[in-house]
């Protein structure tokens, strides 16, 4: 049952990393 929350929360950092790096490469 934690398998899936910890799968969404993984790919939720995951998103929010690339976003990071899409600003910073922007900047």
């Amino acid at each position: 049952m934690m398998t899936k929350h910890s799968l969404g929360a993984q790919v939720n950092t995951k998103a929010k990393d690339a976003r990071e790096w899409e600003i910073i490469s922007g900047d």
